[in-house]
């Protein structure tokens, strides 16, 4: 038996070193490329397409509600300036009076009472279809109903035939049957109804 000078048998020494020194690979021999990034770098690399495409349509999702929100929101905007235009005949009767005396001068009280009547209940038979209109259209927005997008444009399309109508229509007399003021605040919800159109068409591109 032979030892080291130091009085220990080197044989008792290979067998106390660490199982990592053992395992050293000997010089030359190739090393391993090192995966960068360890454990999360790896799990990344190694997405399949069909996760990587769900988080995509995710992503996708999120970005498109922000303009179904903004959307929905233009047209309880719309509905409220409806509502606001057909009341305005109610209060401004007066005005729609003196208007038709303009137009009329050679009618009595009862007679422009009586095309003010008239012109009252037309306008509210508009302005509560046109309220309809908006409601119903919230509701298949927000119910994600494929024929939202064609239904509100085909409102779209017929406030504006009914705007044009209030503004430019002439009575008998040859000037434009129903008051300005009245006429043009059957515009204003076309503004909030063009934008929220748009919209609901963005987001099925």
């Amino acid at each position: 038996m032979w030892s080291d000078g130091r009085g220990r048998d080197p044989r008792v020494q290979a067998q106390d070193r660490p199982a990592k020194a053992r395992r050293t690979a000997p010089r030359g021999a190739p090393v391993p490329p090192r995966q960068e990034g360890g454990p999360a770098a790896r799990s990344v690399s190694h997405t399949s397409p069909l996760h990587a495409n769900g988080r995509t349509h995710a992503m996708t999702r999120s970005a498109r509600k922000p303009d179904k929100q903004v959307a929905l929101a233009l047209m309880y905007g719309g509905a409220g300036l409806t509502v606001i235009a057909t009341l305005f005949a109610f209060i401004d009767r007066a005005g729609l009076a003196d208007h038709i005396h303009a137009g009329y001068p050679a009618y009595g009280l009862g007679e422009i009472n009586a095309a003010v009547t008239a012109y009252t209940v037309i306008l509210s038979v508009v302005g509560v279809l046109g309220l309809l209109g908006w409601l119903g259209t919230v509701w298949a927005a927000r119910a994600g109903k494929g024929w939202a997008r064609p239904l509100a444009s085909g409102m779209f399309a017929i406030a504006v035939c009914i705007a044009i109508a209030a503004v430019t229509v002439q009575d008998t007399n040859g000037e434009v049957g129903l008051a300005p003021l009245l006429g043009w605040l059957q515009v204003l919800p076309l503004i909030p109804g063009l934008a929220a159109v748009m919209l609901l068409w963005k987001r099925a591109g």
